[in-house]
């Protein structure tokens, strides 16, 4: 099989344009324009196809290429084609190499023949990430065929045709070309492949259905405005808000509460599933488990907000929003439950929480309490705060949370403290924690070494954070803490805080405590001072404390002097030692 596009060398150099004066060298995309042509005129049966193919890739990304491995990718993607039943994607997974001499690419290439919808690249791109597998190049073609309606077969390709506007008797097809890191496991890439059909099945029942699952949103909105309550009104506006372009519907389904050996549930309502919720399959079940249980399920909330338990396997690979709308039987008792999943747009991300339904209340509320008028001073401060809060989150916590948080926040303003603010799920999947601390110690490091506080003190089986810093002296980290709901776990929010904020000390740090422990004057200048001294190398090695020693030993020597110290690394092994001298 020829190759398919891996980086090899360029066989002739010389060909590359200059430029229309003769003057300068060519551009980066003359010199990719020119490689396209050199391989259309490799395969004239290909030509339109091969610069449809390639016109939207980065020049970078193709121009150390050989015209032979462009011309193999094309082909084979083109061989890919040839049939796919309808309705269903076309998936391979290759190591490529080219049949003359024998050499074999050093990628893997993942091809992906489908129907033309959104979110494709941004699900395939994420589950090989998800599957471990790192991803080289992408190349990502639109392009318009025809095909038998019944067996699939291709007949003809439209290179010319407008895949916003193909004729009638075509459709536009995306066809993937994405090189990842060599996989030699065949096992492991037939895998990869059932797991690729699984998201891409998971991405076309996300489409087709958006219609609907927005449609069952605004009609049920229709019906919460029937009550004229508090509670209502403002469940009615929440789904109007999402289906007002905030929210990316990824599935829904209706569940009715029964009960199983005298214990409340919430059981799904048969063929009521739509989107990633169509199916009753396992992974359907696994994104929702924890929201079930029976206390949560005859709570008389109106509405339940919070994060659901799997990552989505459509778009982004995040933990999707899980936003539940309760039904009551005419004496008021919850009858059911209907549940939408979806991902919050950048829009909605950015939106100003005064015009956000149900958080809009609840910041007036928190404000209110705190006893400052919104357009007063301390009143806008505080609602900083809560803009600057993760939207997610926002949605999740309750009054009393929201405002000792936003109230432990200003108060911490002023000081050059770590503060954390932990939050766990009401079906005990996770811990949401919220890290405000100086701007100047949020690095990747601390970031690093907080984790690993988090997920040895809290039980973590996996972790996910995002990052805020801004103008405002602190930086917020919110960490999400996925857990064992089985597993009880009281935490001590005063002792990991503790550990965090020893976790973020440098090792500058830890020097300017030192020098002030040893009772020298100016004690943060003189240890910064000696702590800018010492090479990095020698901090990865020793504790500030041995650095001080080290220097004031230094700073005794007179001219011509020799000291010498011996020393035991810790934890050495029995018998070994090492030593250092001055």
């Amino acid at each position: 099989m020829t190759s398919t596009g891996a980086p090899t060398r360029t066989d002739d150099v010389s060909a590359a344009p200059a430029a229309a004066d003769g003057s300068r060298t060519a551009s980066p995309e003359q010199v990719r324009d020119e490689l396209i042509e050199r391989a259309a005129a490799n395969a004239p049966e290909l030509a339109d196809l091969i610069r449809l193919f390639y016109r939207h890739v980065p020049a970078e990304e193709v121009n150390d290429d050989d015209p032979v491995d462009l011309v193999g990718a094309v082909r084979s993607n083109y061989q890919l084609a040839e049939s796919r039943v309808p309705g269903r994607a076309a998936v391979r997974i290759l190591n490529p190499t080219r049949s003359a001499d024998g050499w074999q690419c050093p990628v893997t290439v993942v091809q992906v023949v489908t129907d033309d919808m959104p979110y494709l690249v941004d699900s395939v791109a994420s589950e090989l990430t998800r599957a471990g597998v790192q991803v080289q190049r992408v190349v990502h073609p639109i392009v318009v065929v025809r095909r038998d309606p019944v067996t699939g077969e291709r007949t003809e390709v439209l290179p010319a045709a407008d895949p916003a506007d193909p004729p009638a008797d075509a459709l536009a097809e995306s066809w993937m070309n994405i090189e990842v890191d060599l996989i030699t496991d065949p096992g492991r890439a037939r895998e990869l492949e059932t797991r690729l059909q699984a998201v891409l099945t998971d991405v076309r029942e996300v489409v087709e259905d958006t219609d609907r699952m927005v449609a069952t949103a605004l009609q049920l909105a229709g019906e919460l405005e029937k009550d004229a309550s508090e509670s209502t009104t403002d469940g009615a506006k929440l789904l109007q808000w999402l289906a007002d372009g905030h929210f990316t519907f990824m599935g829904y389904r209706q569940y009715e509460l029964v009960h199983e050996d005298g214990e409340p549930a919430l059981r799904a309502v048969l063929a009521s599933g739509l989107g990633v919720l169509r199916q009753d399959s396992l992974a359907a079940r696994s994104l929702t488990a924890g929201p079930d249980n029976g206390a949560q399920a005859l709570s008389p909330d109106l509405l339940v907000l919070t994060q659901a338990s799997a990552q989505s396997s459509v778009h982004r690979s995040v933990y999707p929003y899980y936003v539940g709308v309760k039904t009551f039987d005419a004496e008021g008792n919850v009858s059911g439950e209907h549940r939408f999943l979806g991902i919050f747009s950048t829009t909605a991300l950015h939106e100003d929480v005064l015009d956000i339904p149900v958080i809009e209340r609840r910041v007036r509320e928190v404000i209110h309490r705190a006893g400052f008028p919104l357009q007063s001073y301390s009143g806008q401060r505080m609602l900083e705060v809560i803009q600057n809060y993760p939207r997610t989150e926002l949605f999740s916590v309750d009054a009393d949370t929201l405002y000792q948080t936003t109230t432990g926040v200003i108060a911490l303003a002023e000081r050059r403290r770590l503060r954390l603010f932990l939050r766990r799920d009401p079906f005990g999947r996770f811990f949401s924690c919220l890290v405000y601390l100086p701007r100047d110690r949020y690095t990747t490091t601390s970031r690093l070494a907080m984790q690993e506080v988090l997920l040895a003190e809290l039980g973590g089986l996996s972790l996910e954070y995002s990052a805020r810093i801004g103008e405002s002296a602190l930086a917020r980290v919110h960490f999400m803490v996925h857990t064992d709901p089985a597993r009880t776990l009281e935490p001590d929010v005063h002792a990991i805080q503790a550990k965090l904020a020893e976790a973020v000390r440098s090792w500058d740090d830890r020097m300017v405590e030192a020098v002030g422990g040893d009772g020298a004057e100016s004690a943060t200048e003189q240890g910064q001072r000696f702590a800018a001294v010492f090479p990095e190398a020698y901090k990865e090695d020793f504790p500030a404390s041995t650095g001080l020693e080290d220097y004031r030993r230094i700073e005794r020597l007179a001219e011509g002097d020799l000291d010498m110290v011996f020393y035991v690394p810790d934890n050495a092994e029995p018998g070994s030692g090492a030593s250092s001298c001055s």
